[in-house]
């Protein structure tokens, strides 16, 4: 609790989160941790991103795309119909993820993030129960796979 407070003050601090967020958060945050965490959710904050370019694609479940990015990059639901395709955002970027039969084709979606370096990042992925891809000296970030296979690059602060 005192990692995710401190976290949370940071961001404030730098002006990534207004005053209204973060009375918000910590009012989550406290009123989470006097009910306990359901088994199945990470202990630990979402790897925070700092920029995202907008993608819009076809996916098998848009569902379980929405809970993947939502879970581990804490992107916002910023609508959803119910039936084949929500809005995931952050900041004023967005992702549109709709299913259905016919997939697109994409390389990779890049995120930058606030983390430090590529090993950080990777520890981060696998203690929110996922699985990063091997560290590669060559490639700028570390790389892991969304529900549909597609590849997520996620790259150290600069």
């Amino acid at each position: 609790m005192e990692g995710l407070i401190e976290s949370l003050l940071r961001n404030f601090e730098a002006g990534k989160i207004n005053r209204r967020q973060l009375v918000r958060s910590l009012a989550v945050a406290a009123g989470a941790s006097s009910v306990g965490v359901p088994a199945g959710f990470a202990a630990e904050s979402p790897i925070p991103i700092s920029k995202l370019d907008h993608i819009s694609y076809t996916v098998a479940d848009y569902a379980k795309t929405r809970d993947f990015y939502s879970k581990l990059l804490g992107l916002k639901v910023d609508g959803d119909d119910g039936k084949k395709q929500c809005r995931l955002s952050t900041g004023n970027t967005v992702i549109v993820a709709r299913s259905g039969k016919q997939h697109g084709l994409m390389d990779h979606i890049g995120f930058a993030t606030e983390m430090k370096d590529k090993p950080a990042i990777a520890d981060a992925i696998k203690r929110l129960g996922f699985t990063p891809e091997p560290l590669n000296p060559k490639e700028a970030g570390v790389h892991v796979k969304d529900p549909d296979g597609y590849n997520l690059q996620l790259n150290p602060k600069k």
